[in-house]
């Protein structure tokens, strides 16, 4: 299996578990078949959005992950439509209904419904804070009018990810480790490389990083080659972490950047 294919199965799961939660809390007591349309319509509606800004990973707003999403949803609406003709447009009980009183079943549901809408404001809360920080976000211009050109250029940055990805993770120096590079953005011309600060909670250090990301962004857009690569459509992005995972640091530079 590809990668798209591990992520077309994870949204069919996901979207399932969520389907299956939301119509068994917020419409528990409704006993059409018809409510699983409506859960999926809520999912619809907020799944794709979600997922394209978290997709963005500081670039663009990911289109592909958002039409995923919507095509995973349309398939449960119309699998959730079958399913509401079949036979009565009702059914007997539902899963979680008041008319059930198994303390398993209720302790199951208040268990999943935790994860699930703790997981939906997680989502939420990064999706907003990634509209407040990324200024690229909603910014759909090609970085370059010619394909063949962007072809060319994506093919370059996917070589050079394959050959520093071999090697990686590896200390740079005392305690930076570069874990890996990848590519994101609309059209893929983001390119990423995702460091860790192993000793970032030491106490004995203290990190401030206003300095360092204005001295990277003077230098890069100073130098003759780096200045032909952003004419090119290429961004980059520095993105530091702690060694919980959390992103304590972010650099960004492209032709905009340096042009301001």
């Amino acid at each position: 299996m590809g990668a798209y294919d591990f992520q077309l199965l994870g949204a069919l799961t996901s979207w399932w578990i969520f389907s299956y939660v939301i119509r068994n809390t917020i419409f528990r007591n409704n006993k059409k078949k018809s409510s699983w349309i409506y859960s999926a319509i809520i999912l619809i509606v907020v799944g794709p959005v979600m997922n394209g800004i978290g997709g963005a990973d500081g670039g663009v707003f990911s289109i592909e992950d958002a039409l995923l999403q919507i095509f995973v949803g349309l398939f449960y609406i119309v699998v959730f439509i079958i399913y509401s003709l079949i036979g009565n447009s009702t059914v007997e009980s539902t899963d979680f209904g008041n008319d059930h009183k198994e303390m398993g079943g209720r302790i199951f549901l208040v268990v999943t419904s935790v994860i699930v809408y703790g997981l939906f404001a997680l989502i939420a809360f990064f999706s907003v804070r990634e509209i407040q920080t990324n200024k690229n976000l909603f910014d759909f211009n090609p970085t370059t009018n010619n394909i063949s050109e962007s072809q060319e250029v994506r093919r370059a940055l996917l070589e050079t990810i394959e050959e520093i990805n071999k090697t990686t993770p590896t200390m740079l120096d005392k305690v930076t480790r570069l874990d890996k590079t990848y590519l994101s953005g609309y059209d893929l011309m983001d390119f990423n490389y995702k460091y860790t600060i192993i000793d970032y909670d030491s106490p004995a250090r203290s990190y401030s990083f206003d300095k360092f990301n204005k001295d990277m962004i003077s230098r890069m857009c100073a130098t003759e080659n780096y200045k032909f690569i952003f004419e090119g459509g290429v961004s980059y992005n520095y993105v530091y972490h702690d060694n919980s995972g959390s992103e304590i640091n972010r650099v960004r530079v492209d032709k905009k950047i340096c042009n301001n």
